[in-house]
C-alpha cells in the first residue's frame, strides 16, 4: 500500500467538515486507516510539484503516522501540483517483482496544474496497481494563499476531473497486460473508509466468503 498525500497550497483551504484544512483532514483520515493497517506494507510519497518517497516501504506503520502531523506545502519547494508525478513515484515504491496486491490511495482536492494524473493512472492500470484517487474539501470555490504568500487564488474540489481521468485510465486495458481498477471516493461519503480496508480484511466476503460485522464512526 502507498499513501500519497497531496500537499500543495490548495489543500490549505479550510472547508473541510469541522473547519479542517484539507490538508488536517486528509491526515486524521489517513491515521484512521493506518491505525486498522497491522501487517500491511506501506510507503508514503508526498506530491507537489513533483512527487518524492518519504517513507520507503516498510511494515511499520508508526513511522508513516509519526509523518502527519507535519504535513505541509513547505515540505517541497516545486511550484505548482503534479499529481502524476506524486503516483508515478508510489509506484515505484512498490518492490520489483512482488507477488502481492498492490494499491494506491490519493490524499487529495484534484486541483493539478500540469494535466499528468490520467497518463499516471493509465500506468497504474498497465502494471496492476488498483488505485483509490481520496478527494477532500466541498465543490464550492474557496481562496487561498499562494505559494508567494501574498496572491489570492481560487480553489475547489475537482471531483469531476478525477472521476473523469479514473475513467479514461479505466479504460486502458492491452491485450496480456496486467488490469486493475481505478476509482475516486469522497471522503464525506458514508462507508467510504469502510470500502478502503475491506480489501484488505482477512475476514472480508473477498476472502472466503466469511461474513463481517463493522461500524464506523
Amino acid at each position: 500500500m502507498s499513501f500519497v498525500f497531496d500537499i500543495s497550497y490548495s489543500m490549505n483551504a479550510d472547508d473541510a467538515p469541522g473547519g479542517l484544512s484539507r490538508l488536517q483532514a486528509s491526515a486524521r483520515y489517513a491515521d484512521m486507516l493506518l491505525s486498522r493497517m497491522q501487517g500491511t506494507s506501506v510507503s508514503v510519497v508526498l506530491s507537489k510539484g513533483d512527487g518524492v518517497t518519504v517513507v520507503p516501504m516498510t511494515e511499520d506503520t508508526e513511522i508513516a503516522s509519526s509523518l502527519l502531523d507535519t504535513l505541509s506545502p513547505s515540505l517541497m519547494t516545486a511550484a505548482g501540483t503534479s499529481l502524476g508525478k506524486g503516483v508515478e513515484a508510489a509506484l515505484h515504491s512498490f518492490p520489483a517483482s512482488s507477488a502481492q496486491s498492490q494499491t494506491i490511495w490519493v490524499f487529495t482536492d484534484g486541483d493539478e496544474t500540469d494535466g499528468q494524473l490520467a497518463p499516471a493512472l493509465a500506468d497504474c492500470v498497465k502494471y496492476g496497481v488498483n488505485t483509490v484517487l481520496i478527494g477532500f474539501g466541498t465543490e464550492r470555490e474557496v481562496e487561498v494563499y499562494a505559494g508567494d504568500g501574498k496572491t489570492r487564488v481560487m480553489t475547489a474540489l475537482r471531483s469531476d476531473k478525477m472521476k473523469k481521468a479514473a475513467a479514461l485510465a479505466s479504460n486502458y486495458v492491452m491485450k496480456g497486460e496486467k488490469s486493475a481498477a481505478v476509482k475516486y471516493i469522497d471522503a464525506t461519503e458514508p462507508g467510504s473508509a469502510l470500502s478502503l480496508l475491506r480489501p484488505l480484511s482477512a475476514g472480508s466476503p473477498d476472502d472466503g466468503g466469511q461474513d463481517t460485522v463493522s461500524y464506523e464512526v
